[in-house]
């Protein structure tokens, strides 16, 4: 199997309150190339927290993301070869 997208050991916290809030700990994700996955969740589950560092979108604040054969983690925004993420869908669905 050649993985598209691998995420290894991914910390994601954030200052609340004064007080530090670990929201995503020792995350570990692996997809294959043209491999569908889907994460659901109920509101406030944290799947949006999950799914944009594996995306691009986000950054983790300690682990390894990798898409392709681009190392996301520690790449710099303002840099010139910063990454674009690929057809990558982000979607949410509302049902009442």
């Amino acid at each position: 199997m050649i993985l598209f997208q691998r995420s290894r050991g991914c910390v994601r916290e954030y200052l609340e309150a004064g007080h530090s809030r670990k929201v995503l700990i020792d995350a570990n994700l692996h997809a294959a190339r043209g491999e569908f996955v889907a994460i659901l969740g109920k509101s406030g589950a944290g799947k949006t927290t999950v799914a944009q560092p594996d995306s691009g979108i986000d950054r983790v604040d300690c682990g390894d993301v990798n898409l392709g054969d681009q190392r996301l983690t520690g790449l710099n925004e303002s840099s010139p070869d910063a990454f674009s993420p690929p057809a990558i869908v982000l979607s949410s669905s509302f049902f009442t």
